[in-house]
């Protein structure tokens, strides 16, 4: 019901929700256009709602008798994320209309510095220059490949990565190590930078060959629990590092927080590790390119 008038969060009137709700999309729409990006725009929103809508025939295991055909959306669980999302939106804004005109003003604001900061195109050029890639192919087989399930637990890669994650998400972590941490990260893969293409050419390398069928195999039964259950190697390793460091912590204390100089030495701790050529990973490369072929 729209008699009462429609404002926006500028308390200007508009003619009615529908206005409210499309006007800044068209305007959007009008300034993306002018600056020459709108067959771009059009072509993302066509391949967004293609993907979003993709739908697979289900013959019921009966591919002889189309009668119990059903046609299924390939990505079902898009529409209960979509609820959820809007429904945790719907629950965060305030019924008071002040407030939830604040609530608004200081998301957009916040949209609005996320699109004016120097990151976003940085990603923007990166996921460029990874779509052009000729290693393209290899990479997303790569990721496929860890993302995707398997009943076998000695090749299941996906469920140990996901305890790993979980893990490292329940640890306590200081912010501003955190926010250092990827500044790094984002002078790492900056595309203006030799750094971050060199460091994915570098990965690939690992992967190929016989030195990657190796590592490969190491990594797979790292991660693999045994046939009896318990635990995986890895997870062995980090509880015993964490027992470790627990016995180390002052009396009272029930964990080290993760500072800027706790990362810092342990980053350069890594690097030793990685440059040893003695007890590091240095020395197992140099005897895997030793070893007799």
């Amino acid at each position: 019901d729209d008699d009462r008038g429609v404002f926006d969060r500028h308390g200007r009137r508009v003619p009615s929700q529908l206005h409210l709700l499309f006007e800044p999309l068209q305007r959007v729409s009008q300034r993306i256009a002018a600056a020459g990006a709108g067959d771009s725009l059009g072509a993302a929103s066509l391949r967004l709602v293609e993907v979003a809508l993709a739908t697979d025939w289900d013959d019921g295991g009966t591919p002889a008798d189309p009668r119990d055909d059903v046609e299924r959306l390939r990505y079902p669980a898009l529409v209960p994320l979509a609820a959820a999302t809007l429904g945790e939106a719907a629950d965060t804004l305030s019924v008071l209309p002040w407030r939830r005109n604040d609530q608004i003003s200081r998301w957009q604001d916040t949209l609005e510095r996320l699109w004016a900061r120097p990151e976003l195109p940085a990603m923007l050029d990166m996921a460029r220059a990874f779509e052009n890639a000729p290693e393209r192919a290899t990479i997303l087989a790569a990721l496929a490949a860890l993302l995707r399930p398997q009943p076998d637990p000695d090749t299941d890669v996906c469920g140990a990565l996901a305890q790993l994650g979980i893990a490292a998400l329940a640890r306590p972590v200081d912010p501003a190590a955190t926010v250092a941490l990827l500044r790094f990260g984002g002078r790492v893969l900056d595309p203006a930078s030799p750094r971050g293409v060199t460091l994915l050419r570098g990965g690939l390398r690992l992967l190929g060959g016989a030195q990657g069928a190796l590592l490969t195999t190491v990594a797979r039964n790292a991660l693999a629990t045994p046939p009896g259950g318990g635990a995986s190697p890895l997870a062995v390793l980090l509880e015993l590092r964490d027992a470790l460091a627990h016995a180390a912590l002052p009396p009272g204390q029930s964990a080290l927080p993760l500072t800027r100089a706790r990362l810092r030495d342990q980053l350069v701790e890594l690097a030793a590790w990685l440059r040893d050529h003695e007890r590091g990973l240095a020395w197992v490369w140099d005897n895997v390119r030793s070893r007799r072929r």
